[in-house]
């Protein structure tokens, strides 16, 4: 029977680790899925210390899952385990360069950065690594409230911080709602547009943050859904007749809600065609009654 995540760490022998106690229960929601299936999973991790938690990963995760760490303290390089297919390296996740060199071609399902916790190396180490991340890969960022200290770069509502940070993935996460804003910048946009063909879901825990990749591209905006046929409290026309041309051709109507809302277009068709009628015989007889008025006058 597989042992939970919680059991694990407090019967491991071997290398030592340190989590935060809420940390075993978010990664047993996270990493479930996982177990679940049963396939062999890939995971990188910044930040290594003494390889305790790279251990526990291979404990955790289904067999045959590669564990790869990575950290800037040359001792990490010396560390050897038991299980072949935990690996640890001395390399710094902000170099480009050297995670090239090192990783080649290699992808993840599982990143978490437990590194430095520099604001700005959290933020360096996303950009340069979340493009490894497999398609429905998460990418987790422990020790977050790091970034309210000023000594990680941090503070309340600072500018730069991890926290703000991870708040704008949010913000690129609704991009397609946003209204024209002076703020936001062609660059930005853009910036944001990449992550938000990327982006699924970003979960805010205490002190961590999982980002979700979409397992494929998202490459159009959601689509509004509506099924059913009757609308007793609020009528389908409350926002079917305000909707343009263009926003209906987003919505995906289910068969019968698709009769029920075809009907009503026929019918708001129809009278808009009668208003158009109506409003050329008074144009007409406005035109008739001008020329007769200019007649008058002229005799």
């Amino acid at each position: 029977m597989q042992k939970s995540l919680t059991q694990l760490f407090f019967t491991k022998t071997g290398k030592s680790a340190t989590k935060w106690e809420q940390y075993l229960s978010i990664y047993e929601v996270e990493l479930g899925p996982y177990l679940v299936r049963g396939a062999p999973v890939s995971i990188l991790e910044i930040g290594v210390q003494n390889g305790g938690s790279l251990e526990l990963w291979g404990d955790y995760l289904p067999a045959g899952s590669r564990i790869i760490g990575i950290d800037i303290d040359p001792k990490v390089g010396e560390l050897t385990f038991a299980n072949p297919l935990i690996s640890a390296h001395v390399q710094d996740a902000t170099d480009a360069a050297g995670i090239d060199d090192l990783l080649q071609h290699q992808d993840f399902d599982i990143i978490v950065d437990d590194g430095s916790h520099l604001c700005s190396h959290v933020k360096q180490s996303f950009d340069i690594l979340f493009g490894r991340l497999k398609p429905g890969g998460k990418y987790i960022i422990e020790d977050l409230h790091t970034s309210y200290f000023d000594t990680f770069e941090g503070g309340y509502l600072e500018p730069g911080s991890s926290i703000e940070w991870i708040k704008s993935l949010g913000d690129a996460l609704n991009l397609d709602y946003f209204q024209a804003d002076p703020r936001l910048d062609a660059p930005t946009r853009e910036r944001m547009r990449a992550l938000n063909a990327a982006i699924g879901r970003v979960s805010m825990y205490d002190s961590v943050a999982v980002i979700e990749k979409l397992r494929s591209e998202k490459t159009r905006p959601y689509r509004r859904l509506c099924a059913g046929e009757t609308s007793s409290v609020v009528p389908m026309t409350d926002w079917l007749y305000g909707t343009s041309l263009e926003g209906l051709q987003t919505v995906m109507f289910g068969f019968p809600a698709a009769r029920v809302a075809d009907g009503l277009l026929a019918r708001k068709l129809h009278a808009a065609n009668h208003e158009i009628v109506e409003l050329k015989l008074a144009l007409e007889r406005a035109n008739r009654e001008l020329s007769e008025l200019k007649d008058e006058r002229s005799s």
